[in-house]
């Protein structure tokens, strides 16, 4: 049988597969099955004929760089497999040289529809992917006792099974109706954008979800939508959503939602671990009548503080004057009330720097602050303070640039502070007199 024969068979049994000729030498297309006309919707021979195989078959205006010319014969089909993505197929490929009888040699290749099988093993390679990445996932939350380090490696492992540039978590306050971006992972390629993503009004966030539902893109720091796609599970707790997970640019796996939608759960589970650990630990380091550290936090700090050297520090140690008496006069009611005055007005001139740590003493410890920043606050505390009609507080202040103990600078502010009780004291008994 002469291969222009053998091609006339091929012709004949092959109607379910591609067929087609091409000259090897110029690309030109001799001939397409009905198959392969029916593919590219062309209803008549005579328009693709003489046209470049590479450029009606693949959409290029060049020669193929896996073309496979270089390796046929006419002895032996050469096999191979192929996605096309001018038409989204997979097929497995049978190439070979024929001779027709009046000698010349053409390219003939027969390509056989696989894509339904190649899927088929795709999605079931993505689904033990999938759950082997939720594996680790699992593993990771259950087995670190830092959440922070947990959640980041879970949100890595995520942009590991999707190919992406950037993986978030986005949390809800709904009280104070806003969003903040509370974790990111992304490639050495991407800028962080975690600190420029916080306190987002709801109303903005819920607009561009609305944006992202028509076009699958979520984008926060642009007014227009870019072109690569994003992946968004929400996170729901108690019934509501709570914030989201979101995946940015996946490469794999775009059109798999199910490994986030599962990862969610475990997130949410340790969101709420992790708030409750934060509770916690806020009611055993905050004094709850002003706000300000209390004692335990106080006493943990010293301890940080022991093992570190300071440029400069500056202590005031602080003794409301006649709490006593002014709750035997006016009742623990105000008592309390002028407790919390003093520590408002403490916390406003040294925010997070001052503890009670007792009844009616105070403390602030500010490391690394200037002098003249430090004397400056101090001043216009103090001021502060004589206004307020009912407050009377004896202050002792120290500022040190040396490597002297902390704990001697404290028992210094503490000295200064009893001699201004002392003058306290006196002015009480000469009033009496």
């Amino acid at each position: 049988m002469t291969d222009f024969d053998e091609f006339r068979e091929i012709i004949l049994k092959e109607t379910e597969n591609v067929v087609y000729l091409s000259d090897p030498v110029t690309y030109e297309i001799v001939y397409l099955n009905q198959l392969l006309k029916d593919i590219y919707h062309i209803q008549d021979d005579n328009e693709y004929k003489g046209q470049k195989c590479y450029k009606l078959l693949q959409g290029k205006d060049y020669p193929c760089e896996f073309c496979t010319n270089k390796y046929l014969t006419l002895n032996q089909f050469y096999t191979w497999d192929r996605y096309n993505d001018f038409v989204n197929k997979y097929y497995n490929v049978r190439d070979k040289l024929i001779q027709t009888k009046d000698e010349r040699i053409l390219r003939l290749e027969i390509a056989i529809d696989i894509t339904k099988e190649v899927q088929e093993k795709q999605q079931l390679h993505t689904k033990v992917t999938s759950e082997e990445t939720l594996i680790h996932c699992i593993q990771t939350l259950a087995e670190n006792n830092d959440f922070y380090n947990a959640i980041n490696k879970i949100l890595s492992l995520i942009a590991e099974f999707y190919g992406a540039h950037r993986v978030y978590i986005f949390e809800y306050d709904l009280l104070k109706k806003q969003a903040s971006n509370t974790y990111e992972w992304c490639n050495e390629e991407v800028t962080p954008h975690i600190s420029l993503l916080q306190n987002i009004p709801l109303s903005v966030i819920n607009e561009k979800l609305a944006e992202y539902k028509k076009n699958k893109c979520l984008n926060f720091l642009s007014s227009h939508i870019t072109a690569y796609q994003s992946l968004i599970a929400p996170l729901i707790e108690d019934s509501q959503i709570a914030g989201f997970i979101g995946v940015d640019h996946p490469t794999f796996h775009n059109d798999d939602l199910d490994l986030l939608t599962s990862i969610t759960y475990f997130v949410v589970n340790d969101i709420q671990k992790r708030k409750m650990m934060s509770q916690l630990e806020y009611l055993s380091y905050t004094d709850l009548l002003t706000g300000l550290f209390n004692r335990n936090k106080y006493i943990k700090d010293l301890e940080m503080f022991d093992n570190q050297e300071f440029s400069s520090i500056g202590i005031i140690y602080i003794d409301i004057d006649g709490l006593k008496k002014f709750n035997d006069h006016y009742g623990h009611r105000y008592g309390d009330q002028l407790i919390r005055d003093v520590g408002h007005i403490l916390n406003h001139y040294f925010y997070n720097q001052a503890y009670r740590i007792g009844g009616d003493e105070f403390i602030v410890i500010c490391p690394h602050m200037k002098q003249k920043d430090f004397m400056n606050q101090v001043e216009k505390m103090q001021e502060n303070y004589h206004q307020h009609k009912y407050i009377s507080v004896s202050i002792g202040s120290v500022w040190s640039d040396s490597n002297t103990s902390i704990h001697q600078l404290i028992e210094k502010a503490d000295s200064k502070m009893y001699q201004e009780k002392r003058i306290y004291y006196k002015k009480m008994n000469d009033s009496r007199k």
